[in-house]
Formats: structure tokens, C-alpha cells, sequence
């Protein structure tokens, strides 16, 4: 029988999760807007390690003005970034602080995207006196800023915050029913900055990564009519730039949705998962040709009524499907799932 587990973390704002990446043995996991990140062990749970951020920020400041990203290397997955407001960190996914540094500080300055490449941590910062973004370079070894430009920036402070996200060296934005997607330099020598557009047949109202690797990223798109678009983009070989098309999967848009790709895997596959009161519910199913197939269902009854689901990742370790939750009442589960459509599940003490 595969035995999974539960956690309970903090209530507050600290063990809200911001991302979770699975390794082999463990999971690091970052909470508390990117101030804590801790290590659970893939068999049952118990805490490996744990770091807190030094504090640069006034403890009382409303949380809803913080803002956090996290983003784990894709040209050294050992080592995951944190932009924390004015806080640039890194650690390793053994426990170890790479390097810390606070960022320059402005009144109408704003630290908002995180990327990476091998030899650098980005972060793009929106400067609302001069509706630019800023795009700052530092240097992936300690954290030494080595350069720096900027572009005409249109968006707004909260549209950037609600409306963006970022995968690769991409920034891609939502504009009612068209979406920007701004090709990021990643040397040194090159300082063009390229942008182009999808047109989408309905306004936008949330795009989301869905998985992510430093040759392709698969990209939803949920529109106000509650029709959910899926994105695949390719990297172009020999360039900075992506090529992208649109799958013909359809989803549901009221449920959570994760990605996974492995090398022991055909292909990609997709796992949906909803909550009704104490039973979860998940579907995993195949990306073949751009059509979804193979689908298999599982159901689990909760011990108790966890609340909704808040954060969802699909994993595989060890040739074990994980599906890993944080529920609205601070419980961390993760659950096994069998090849045969079986759930299993046990609960650690928190």
C-alpha cells in the first residue's frame, strides 16, 4: 500500500504557500509571502530543514501590499530564487542560504517579476513615475548585480501584479481580451526586448503556468465566459525567442490544474482536482496530439472538512504520482495516487 500524509501548518499568513518543488527525497517548500521555506521528507512528512528570510520590511505592513515569486532554476534545479518585495534570496534544496541582498528601494518603485537564466537571477521592477519597467540583472553565483535596462511599461502596479506572470526568460500579460507576451534579453550583448500578441476570443480574467521547463511551458487561459484555453510554447533553437500554439484541450474552468512531464512518462499529463465538502476529486489524463486521453478518476473522503482547495502541484517521485494540496485549513496533504486509479492515503501527525 503507498501511504501518504498531512501537515498542518501556520494558520496565518506564514503558511500560506507560495510554490512547492519536488525532489527526489524531499520537498522545499515556501510560505509566508517568501519569507520561510522548509524541507519536508518524501516519506512521511517530517521537517528536513528550515530558513527564514531576513526581515527588510516593516512587520506590520498589510500583507495584501506584499508581493512574492519563486521560481526554481531550470538551468540548475538545485537552487530556487525568492523575490520577496525589496528581498532577493536563494538557497539550495539541501538547506542552504546562497546569498541574500535587499534591493534599492523607491517610493514609485516596485519589484514584481522574477526570472532566471544560467548565469543570472532577473527581476523586473515597475517604476510608476516613469512607466517603465526596469529590468535588473544579478548574477546567479552571489546575488553582484551585473547590469541593467529598461522598456515603456503600460500596465499599472495592481494590473502588473494580477494580470502577469513569467515563465523562462517571458512576460506575459492579460489585456481584456489579448495577451502581451515579452520576450526577455538573457545576455549581456543582446538588449532587444521583443513583445508580441495573442488575440483571444473573450476577455481574460486569469492566466496561470501550468508547467514549465527551459525548452517549453504550457500556459491556461481563462476567459470571463468560464472557457479555459490551454498554450503550448517551444523554444526556438538557437534564440531567445518562443515559438507557441494553442492545444485543443478542453477543461473545466472552476478546478485546479497541474502539469507534469517526466522522462519515465509518454508524453505530458493533466490532473484536475475539485473539493466538495470532505471528498477530494481527481482526473489524470494524457495530453496525446492535443487531445486529452486515458483518463482515470480517483475520490478520497477527508477524515474532516478541510475547507477548499488553495494550492495544488502534481508530481512525480520515485515512478509515484503526488498530488500535493494546501487546504483552507492550513493542512499541507499530499496524496498517492495508483496507476489503477486507486487512492491511497495516511495522515501524519502535524
Amino acid at each position: 500500500m503507498l501511504i501518504g500524509w498531512r501537515k498542518v501548518f501556520e494558520a496565518n499568513e506564514y503558511g500560506k504557500i507560495d510554490r512547492i518543488i519536488w525532489y527526489d527525497q524531499e520537498s522545499v517548500i515556501v510560505t509566508g509571502q517568501g519569507r520561510r521555506v522548509r524541507a519536508l521528507r518524501y516519506a512521511d512528512g517530517l521537517e528536513v530543514w528550515q530558513l527564514a528570510a531576513t526581515s527588510t520590511t516593516n512587520s506590520n505592513q498589510d500583507w495584501n501590499s506584499k508581493y512574492c515569486q519563486v521560481i526554481k532554476n531550470l538551468f540548475d534545479p538545485g537552487t530556487i530564487h525568492i523575490l520577496s518585495n525589496d528581498l532577493l534570496w536563494s538557497v539550495s534544496s539541501y538547506g542552504e542560504m546562497l546569498w541574500s541582498i535587499t534591493l534599492p528601494t523607491k517610493s514609485t518603485l516596485k519589484n514584481l517579476f522574477l526570472l532566471s537564466t544560467s548565469q543570472h537571477v532577473i527581476v523586473g521592477s515597475i517604476d510608476s513615475n516613469i512607466n517603465q519597467l526596469q529590468i535588473t540583472y544579478y548574477s546567479k553565483q552571489n546575488g553582484v548585480q551585473s547590469f541593467s535596462s529598461s522598456m515603456p511599461w503600460s500596465f499599472n502596479f495592481d494590473d502588473s501584479r494580477n494580470k502577469c506572470t513569467t515563465t523562462n526568460n517571458l512576460i506575459l500579460c492579460s489585456n481584456n481580451n489579448e495577451l502581451s507576451i515579452i520576450t526577455i534579453p538573457t545576455t549581456m550583448n543582446d538588449t532587444n526586448i521583443i513583445t508580441n500578441n495573442i488575440k483571444i476570443p473573450n476577455t481574460i480574467e486569469q492566466i496561470r503556468v501550468l508547467y514549465e521547463s527551459n525548452t517549453h511551458s504550457i500556459l491556461s487561459i481563462k476567459m470571463i465566459n468560464f472557457e479555459t484555453k490551454i498554450y503550448q510554447f517551444n523554444k526556438k533553437e538557437s534564440t531567445i525567442e518562443w515559438e507557441f500554439h494553442e492545444l485543443n484541450i478542453q477543461i473545466k474552468s472552476n478546478g485546479f490544474y497541474s502539469i507534469i512531464t517526466e522522462k519515465n512518462l509518454v508524453g505530458q499529463q493533466i490532473l484536475e482536482a475539485s473539493s466538495n465538502e470532505q471528498k477530494l476529486n481527481f482526473y489524470v489524463s494524457n495530453i496525446n496530439e492535443q487531445t486529452l486521453s486515458n483518463t482515470r478518476s480517483y475520490s478520497i473522503l477527508l477524515p474532516e472538512n478541510m475547507g477548499e482547495i488553495e494550492y495544488i502541484a502534481y508530481s512525480i517521485v520515485k515512478h509515484t504520482q503526488l498530488v500535493t494540496l494546501r487546504m483552507q485549513d492550513a493542512s499541507l496533504l499530499v496524496i498517492k495516487l495508483a496507476d489503477n486509479g486507486d487512492v491511497f492515503q495516511d495522515r501524519a501527525s502535524p
